[in-house]
Order: structure tokens, then sequence, then C-alpha cells
């Protein structure tokens, strides 16, 4: 069997599921618009990287690199609630011992598993070693219980094994591990998993040797016989062992070698407090340690001697700071002490040595002195004593002593003598200074900050430089300190230049210091000049320099030299509460180097400056006034405005509004007077608005008529220029006569007139009949045509028409009948006339009677002839209502909603698309640009009508014109030739490319490549259309070709399987074999065994 037919069969299978399916959810696709705002989350699916951020205290925190956001916060969550690990090493033991070469070992490990009928991976490192034997494993029910299953070795994380089963688990593990160095000192490695217990016993031979592991291992040795039994406690994930023979004992007394790490901590005016930690070891002896004497720096107190080996610590009678110190018992190897001394607190400019911690018959002593210093102090080593101490980093540090905020690290070797001597810090600081000046009717008020930040030390007193204050009239400052403290003047250290300022407690980091001084201003005195105060600090920024004044006194500010004000914005200012009230005379940055300024001051009267503007909506034979008024009141508050009323306006009703605020106005009419009351008064810029509305008499709108509209005229204060714009609803271009006015444009393009002054009236001109002609026309039209399952058509159209129109006039199409008319939200009323000529009846509407003509949107619903639709696809031949020829819409949207199975193809020229290409479900669709409520509100919001509602599965497209084309050609294609064209041309392409090798080139692809680029350029829709099914079709092809592979592969397997088992005779012909002697043995013929080989000869027929 060749296996083609089942392909086939398996292809047109798959080709059958897939479009059913694949036509369904892309109905669906292209049917659900996409909401705007949607996002694509992603779901997580556990295979995400981990990214490792360092957390405050210098840990590594795993957290998920490609994690959604919801997620990450989930996994935060749970970590806040952290289980047990689901397998962990309790407790490592070592046992064994080494030779010249390897160490043969037995490791036993303790696991605890916390969850049940899992399997967990328990790594073992180890990847040095060898195993000598089996893994043997024991769980806390015995032997047998629980899972247990060997892992494979990695040559970068060794071994590992599988367990099974809650419960306390133990692995017993045989290794030889080949030693690092086979020459003296020998060397072990080992890696092992961590564990909060680890321990080892292991033999080496010899008995004087010298031991050595890692940092926070415990070594103990027990010589026995001709060979050492070494102890390991704490192993830190790692087993390393270093051992070397001694040379041989002598009789003398016991040489140590000593090694301290000291910590000192100076407080200031406090204490100093000395903690050491000493190592005393005795290399290449056997003797054990029973007593020494320790000599402890001069001027030190013990407090406290803390070893676990330490019986007594006695001062030595006749020797200052000698100790005799007496063990419990003699002690091989090493011993380790802790001390703890106090001495007293450094004063600034003495010398402190710290000299001692040494150990009686010490061959060496080395070790690290970390000095750290609070307070005002800092230490200086005396660089010509202590010749065997250097100055260290502190990364070079041993770990134990990087734990503190160090200030300065020292090693020393032979002998510990470390002289200090304690300066006190000089304080460095700068200054920000702010400075106010407040300026009233006969005094000027100073208020300065200074903001300091000192940056190192502490300043108990601050002098702050104020040249000539008291010669300028500036009374003796007051200091204030708002964030904390008290401060003082010290008056006998002040002087007419400078103020001597002291703090009752010494102050670092950021400080706040509030002066505040007065100074009269004489009723004649125009000119001020004063400098500005500042304090004398190693740092001086700009001062920022703000003058506020009361409304009616005008404060002009310059510098005096060359280094001129420079102004900032007023929001750098901060308003104090002695400033309220005051208005901002200016913000500015001044010279802090004993620069002087001058205030000039200028009292003044109330002045208020106004421009007015009016727009004039005209509707009705109505004019509606805006009447606008820009207003600044300098110096003083405005409280009333107050307008002359025209005879004309003496009934009318006003709407005043004050910065959006609406004011009650007040008319009298036998003063002839509108005004308002301000609440609360107004300084600086403010807005007023006058609301009211004129009627205007029939010959005032007549063509090259003059209407006069009256405007108010401002009491308060005259108005510099006067704005006018008109606006009518019908779209008529209203002028204004007289040769005051100037016509200009507007940012919008619309004509506006302006005149100098307050013109007390004004005359509209109208224009002549042709010109309302031309605007008496539908700008906006809307229709919507939606054609059912059935065939059905149903079209709702909208038009925007304007304002003075009485009438709507449309002729309908053969076939179509009018359902309804609204003329906004009400029935119009209809009148239908015949028709002389193949199109259909024409029809009239008007406004709802008793309604003036004031144009909106009118709405009509149609219905037309149906359609059929073909498999292959609808064509849909469309006429809009004709209108008459100055009333064509300006812009027409038109939205065809068609049944699912039908997508557009082409369109008639004229038309553009107002939809573009987005995501919806698994595949693309043509998404309208604007919703229905955009479009509702484009042509005109209409309340209390009947929705037009369209099936929720069908397709819709959006078109626009601007051409004022009435009709409109749409093809479709259907869906099932839609996807069996495109999948059929895709699988029939792979197949000709697959068959044929000639079409195999790379030439001929980058051909096709170019042509459905170039395809796509003209026609982007039908390519973008046509490629979602093409996928579809590339996938069947891929699934095809595959099954078409596997399909040729079984066949060439079985045929290589029956070759194989073909008898070699059978397979091929006998070559011809030369004539030969039946005696010669050293020639084998075809078909026989080699001699001795003990194979019987096969033959095509069988035995001869």
């Amino acid at each position: 069997m060749t296996g083609r037919p089942v392909t086939l069969c398996s292809l047109l299978l798959v080709i059958s599921l897939l479009l059913n399916a694949t036509g369904r959810v892309w109905a669906q696709g292209e049917a659900t618009p996409r909401p705007a705002g949607t996002t694509v989350s992603r779901e997580a699916d556990g295979r995400d990287d981990l990214r490792y951020l360092p957390a405050p205290d210098g840990r590594l925190v795993p957290i998920p690199d490609r994690a959604a956001y919801d997620d990450f916060l989930k996994w935060l969550k749970a970590r806040e609630h952290l289980a047990p690990p689901q397998a962990s090493v309790t407790r490592i033991r070592i046992e064994g011992g080494a030779d010249q070469e390897t160490a043969d070992l037995l490791l036993k490990f303790e696991v605890q598993v916390t969850v049940d009928g899992t399997w967990i991976r328990i790594p073992l490192g180890m990847r040095e070693a060898q195993l000598t034997g089996e893994i043997t494993h024991v769980s806390s029910g015995g032997e047998g219980a629980g899972g247990f299953s060997p892992g494979v070795f990695d040559p970068e994380t060794g071994f590992d094994c599988w367990l099974q089963g809650k419960g306390r688990h133990e692995l017993s593990v045989p290794v030889r591990v080949p030693l690092l160095s086979r020459t003296f000192p020998r060397r072990l490695a080992l890696a092992l998993p961590a564990a909060p217990l680890s321990t080892a016993r292991l033999r080496l031979p010899g008995t004087r040797l010298s031991v050595k592991s890692g940092e926070r291992t415990t070594v103990t040795l027990h010589p026995e016989n001709d060979q050492t039994e070494v102890d390991l406690v704490g192993l830190e994930g790692r087993l390393e062992l270093a051992w070397q023979p001694l040379p041989p004992q002598s009789n003398s007394a016991p040489v140590f070698e000593v090694t301290t790490q000291v910590g000192i901590t100076l407080v200031e005016n406090e204490s100093t407090t000395i903690e050491a930690t000493q190592r005393i070891q005795t290399p290449g002896q056997q003797v054990g340690i029973e007593q020494f004497q320790v000599r402890l720096p001069e001027r030190t107190e013990l407090l406290r001697l803390e070893s676990p080996d330490v019986l007594s610590s006695d001062a030595v009678p006749g020797s200052p700071g000698t100790y005799q110190v007496k063990l419990r018992r003699p002690v091989t190897g090493g011993i380790e002490l802790k001390y703890t001394l106090r001495a007293p607190p450094p004063q600034a400019g003495e010398t402190f040595t710290l000299d001692g911690f040494d150990v009686q018959s010490a061959s060496a002593h080395s070790g690290f002195v970390v000095v750290t210093v609070v307070g005002q102090l800092r230490s200086v080593r005396d660089l010509a004593a202590g010749q065997f101490v250097h100055r260290v980093n502190l990364s070079e540090l041993p770990a134990n002593l990087r734990a503190g905020q160090s200030s300065v690290a020292y090693r020393f070797f032979r002998r510990l003598q470390l002289p200090l001597r304690f300066e006190r810090v000089t304080p460095l600081a700068s200054v920000e200074p702010v400075t106010r000046l407040l300026c009233r009717p006969g005094q000027i008020e100073l208020l300065s900050e200074q903001r300091l930040q000192i940056r190192r030390g502490t300043l108990n007193r601050v002098s702050i430089a104020w040249p000539g204050y008291q010669a300028d009239g500036w009374s003796v400052p007051t200091v204030e300190m708002p964030l904390g403290g008290e401060a003082r003047v010290i008056e006998a250290r002040t002087t007419e230049d400078r103020l001597e300022v002291e703090l009752t407690d010494p102050a670092s980091g950021s400080l706040l210091l509030r002066l505040r001084s007065q100074r009269e201003v004489e009723p004649d005195e125009a000119v001020v000049e004063t400098a500005l105060p500042v304090c004398e600090v190693q740092r001086l920024e700009p001062t920022i320099l703000s003058v506020r004044a009361v409304t009616d006194l005008e404060v002009r500010t310059r510098s005096v030299g060359d280094r001129p004000l420079r102004t900032q914005p007023a929001s750098t200012d901060d308003i104090p509460p002695e400033a309220t009230g005051l208005t901002p005379r200016g913000v500015w940055l001044a010279d802090s180097n004993g620069g002087r300024l001058v205030l000039e001051l200028e009292p003044h009267d109330r002045r208020i400056t106004a421009r007015q503007g009016a727009v004039i909506r005209l509707r009705d034979r109505q004019a509606r006034v805006e009447q606008t008024f820009d207003l600044d009141a300098e110096f003083a508050p405005a409280t009333e405005l107050a307008w002359k009323l025209p005879e004309s306006l003496a009934a009318t009703e006003f709407e005043i509004v004050v910065d959006n605020t609406a004011a009650i106005p007040r008319v009298d009419r036998s003063r002839r007077q509108l005004s308002v009351t301000l609440d609360p008064p107004r300084m600086g810029r403010f807005a007023c608005i006058a609301r009211y509305a004129v009627d205007l008499t029939d010959t005032a709108t007549e063509p090259n008529a003059a209407g006069p509209v009256p405007l108010l005229e401002l009491q308060t204060t005259a108005p510099v220029s006067t704005r006018v714009e008109v606006l009518d609803s019908t779209g008529l271009p209203v002028g204004l006569s007289g040769a005051m006015w100037t016509r200009l444009l507007s940012v919008q393009g619309l004509p506006v007139w302006e005149s100098p002054g307050a013109p007390p009236l004004v005359e509209l001109q109208w224009p002549d009949a042709g010109s309302r002609l031309a605007v008496e026309r539908i700008s906006r039209a809307w229709l919507q045509t939606q054609v059912a399952a059935d065939g059905s058509l149903r079209t709702r159209a909208q038009y925007l028409v304007a304002a003075g129109v009485s009438t709507f006039s449309f002729r309908l199409p053969q076939g179509w009948q009018l359902e309804n008319a609204w003329w906004n939200s009400q029935q119009a009323g209809q009148r239908q006339a015949a028709s002389a000529d193949s199109l259909g009846p024409s029809w009239t509407l008007a406004p709802p009677s008793g309604q003036a003509p004031a144009g909106g949107v009118v709405t009509l619903d149609l219905r037309g002839p149906p359609h059929d639709i073909p498999p292959r696809g609808l064509d849909l031949a469309l006429v809009a209502p004709q209108l008459p020829d100055d009333r064509t819409p300006g812009t027409i949207f038109w939205q065809l909603w068609v049944p699912s199975e039908q997508y557009l193809w082409t369109r008639s020229e004229g038309f553009a698309a107002a939809y573009q290409w987005g995501r919806s479900g698994i595949g693309w669709s043509r998404q309208s640009l604007y919703s229905q409520e955009d479009l509702q509100s484009w042509v005109g919001a209409v309340d209390n009508l009947p929705p037009f509602e369209p099936d929720p599965l069908s397709h819709d497209y959006l078109l626009q014109t601007t051409r004022g084309t009435s009709q409109l050609a749409a093809r479709f294609v259907g869906r099932l030739p839609l996807v069996f064209s495109a999948v059929g041309g895709v699988l029939l392409t792979g197949l000709l490319v697959s068959r044929r090798r000639s079409l195999q080139n790379l030439p001929l692809a980058a051909a096709a490549a170019a042509a459905v680029a170039l395809v796509a350029v003209w026609w982007t829709d039908l390519v973008l259309l046509w490629l979602q099914p093409a996928l579809l079709g590339g996938g069947v092809l891929a699934f095809y070709l595959m099954i078409d592979r596997l399909s040729r592969r079984r066949q060439d397997l079985e045929s290589i399987a029956a070759t194989s088992y073909l008898p070699a005779t059978a397979a091929m012909p006998l070559p011809s074999v030369p004539a030969t002697n039946p005696q010669d043995v050293t020639l084998v013929r075809p078909g026989a065994p080699r001699p001795g080989s003990g194979i019987e000869p096969q033959y095509a027929g069988g035995r001869p």
C-alpha cells in the first residue's frame, strides 16, 4: 500500500472541517466591532524567566521577567505566605579517611520531604567525586518505604536523586575523591548541598599535622597512634581541607600565632568602646594551651572576656593592663577570645594610642582595626609613629568587620600600636536666602528665610552679613527656627554690618532661620535703598527676592551696580500669612555677595481699563446680544460696575455673569442706569458678560436694509476698543454699516468688525436676495441602508437643514415607499404629488403645525424593492431620495448593513471608505471610523425617534462622499466563493511549486512577491480581504505537505526493510567468477563461507 489514498482523504476531511469552523469564527470577527480601549492580555504559562533584583538588604529577589502585571501582584501576595519547601537537606555527615592520593568517604544525607505522592529531585553535588558503591536509601517508615530513584551525573552540578513520600529520608553514598594536591600541603575539596547541620570526621596519616579548613568551619584534632582524627563542624556547602606535617616538636615553651580584629566606637562626650576578637594558635605544637598572659591597651577597663574555654582572667599585680588567662583544660590547635573594653571619651586635640592585645610568647601578631567616630570629631593617624600599621580600604576587611558603618580601617603586623589624634570637623554648609519685602503705607517689613544645608559637621553659631542695616533704618531683627529649636541674637557681638546668632542645640542637616525686621517710610520718601541679609557660609546661592505691596502702591525694584536682577516666575514664591491681601509686584534673583537694591514707591488711585466685544446672533427676527467686557483693576479693587441704559432697552431683561458667576443686575430706569455689585471686590484682570435680546422690525430685515442693535455703555471706565461679530442662523453674510467699523477675519475665518472707543449702536446690513438663496441648502446627510437575509431593503435618511427653510421636497426612486417622516422629533406634514417621468412620486414635507420654520433635522424611513442574494455575492444598486439642485448635501455618510455571509468587494467611484482594518476576534475586519453616536451628533441629535436597529450579526460598511451624488453601486462577494478561491489558489500554487523543481527558484519567488505587493498597492482592501482565507489555505497546505512527507518516509522504510530480509543471491545476480583451482584455499568463492567461519553457504535455489 502506497499511502496516497489515506493522504488525500485526510486532506479533504481537514479542508472541510477547517472551512466550516473558520467561516463561523470569521463571520463573528467581521460582525463584532472592536470596542474602544480593548487590550489583549497574555496569560502566563509558567515558563517565564526570572529577573533578579537587589533588595534593600542586598539580597537578590527573583522577579518574573515576562509575567503580566496582575500575575505579578498575585505572585507577590503568594510570597507573603511562604510555605515550607517540598524537600530540604537537614543534615550531612561525612566519615572516611585520606591517603597520599585519594580520600574514601561515606556521605550520609538526611532529607526532609513535606509533600506526599510527588517525585522530588534532590541535588547532592559532589561533582569532584566518583561512586564506589550503590546508594542506599532508608525512609522514616523503614527500609523499602517511600520512593527512591537514582539520578544522573552532570559534570557541572554533580549527582542527584529522586525521592517520593512524606517524612525523613536517609541516603548513604560511598565515594572516592582525588586530592587536589598530592604534595604537601595536601588539599581535599568536595561540593555539597546547603544544610543547617554538617559535620565531618576524617582520618589523616600522621600525628603532628597543621590542618586548615573554611573560614567559618571549626576544626578539632585528635591524635591517635600514627594517625590524626579531624572533626569538622559547619562545612558551609563545601568540604575544604588542607593539611601538612609539622616540624619536630621542641621542649621549649609554646609559641603562639595571634590574630586580632579590633573595632573601636568613639562617641563624642560620652564613651569609647573597644570590641576585639582574638584567635591564638600553636602551629606545629601538640602541647595544649593551659594559660597565657595578654596585655591590654592603656587607660582601658576590661568589661568582659568571653570564651567557652576560659576559666578565669585575673590582673597581674605590678603590671598594669596585663591579665593572666587560665583555661579549663589544655587546648590544642587554637582558641578564640572576645574582649569588651571601655575607655574615657576623647576630646578635640587629644591623642589616643591603641597599644596592646599582646600575648606573651607570641611569635607573630597581626590583624585589623576599624575606627568608627560618632559626633563631630574625626580621627587622624600620627604617621611618625606606628610603623607596623597602614590604612586599608573598607572592602579589604573581613566580612564580620564590614557589617557596621565604619569610618576608617587599618591593618597591623607584628605589633598593634596605633596613635590617633582627634580633631573637630570643620562645618561645611550652603545657604539659599529667600527675602520678602512687604510694602504698606508708612512701613516696609522684611521677612528673610535663610535655608541652610549643613553637609558636614554641626553649627552652634551662625553669622549673618547685613551691611548697613542700622544706617538704612532697619530694626534689630528677631530670629526664629520654624522647624524646631531656639535661636537668639547675641547683641554684644552684633555690629552695624553683621548679626551673630547662637543656637541652643547644635544643628546638622537642614536648618531654617527666619529673620523679621521693620523700617519706617516717611510720607515724602519715594526711594528706599537697602541691602539684603545672608548667612556667611562656604557656598552662597542667589537670593530669591519677592516684593509685595498694597494695591494702591506701585513699587519698582532695581539693583545698584553691574549685576541686574533676574526675573523669576511668580509661582516660585510662597505666600506667607503676613503677605495676605498684598499684591505681588515681582520675583527676582539677586546677588548674595553684598549687593544693594533700590525700591521706588509711587502711590496711585484706582484705575480700571476695559475692552469690550459683542457677539450678535440673529434668529427668527430677533438679535440675541452677548456683550463681553475684559476689565483690569489696578491699585484698588473694583466694587461695582455701572452701564448707561439705552431707552430702547428700558424694558429688557438682562443676564449678568462676572467670572463665570451669575450676578444680580439692578435697573434704575429713572437714571437710565444698569449696575451690579462685585462680591467679592475684584482686583487685577476679570471678565463680565451681559446678555439680552433685541426684537428686529420687519423692515429691518429686508435686503439692503439697516437694523439698529443698541449696546450697553460702560460708565465705570471708557473701553479702548469694541469688537463685534454677527452670526446669522440661516448663514446670511450680515455686515455692519458705518465708516467707523473695520472688517477683519477671526481665527476661524469668519468676518468680525472692530472700532475704537465704545459705539452705543450697531447698524446691521442685510444682503440681497441672491445671497439669501445661496445659503438655503442642506449641509449634511446620513443614510443607513440594511439588506436583510431575505433580500428586503429599508433605509433611514437624515438631513440637516438650515434655519429658515419652510419646506423639504424630494423625489423617491421607482419602487421605493415612504413609511414615516419626522421634522426634528415630531411628525412632519406630508404632501404627495404624482410624477410624470420614470421616477417615483414627489413629496413635500413641512414642519409640524404651529411651529416657525427653524430648520433642524429631517428624518425619512423608506422601504425599497427586495434584492436577490445569489451565492456568488450581492450586487447592490441604491438611489437616495432626489433633492432639488439648490439643496444638494455638502457631505453624505452612507452606512450599509448586509448579511454576515457577504463581504464588500468593490464600490462605485465618488465614495471614499470611512472605515479601517482592525483586529476583531482571531482575525481582522473593517471597522467604522465613527460610531453611531458620533454620526448622530454630527447630523444633529434628535430625541424620541424610533431606533433604527439592524441585525447585530450583519456586516456594516461606512462610506463618505462630498460630490453630492445620490447613487451608490456596491458589489459583495459570498463567503464560500471567497474562501474556496483563496484556499484553492494557495493549495494549487503550493502543490505546483512542490511538484515542479523548475518553479523552485529564488528569482521566480521574488517576482511573485513583487507582483503581490504591486497588487496590494492598488487594491489594498481586496488583498487584505483575500489574505485571511489564504492564510488558512497556507495552513492546510503545510498540513498536507507534512502528511505527504510522513507517508513517503514510511514507504521508503518499508522498501528498505523488504530489501534487507531477502537473501543476497536473490537480491542481486551472481557476478561472473573466473576459473580457479579447487585446491586453492586462498580464494573465497562468491556465496561461499570463509574458511573456519562456521557459516553455511546460501544459494538461490536452496542447497545444491
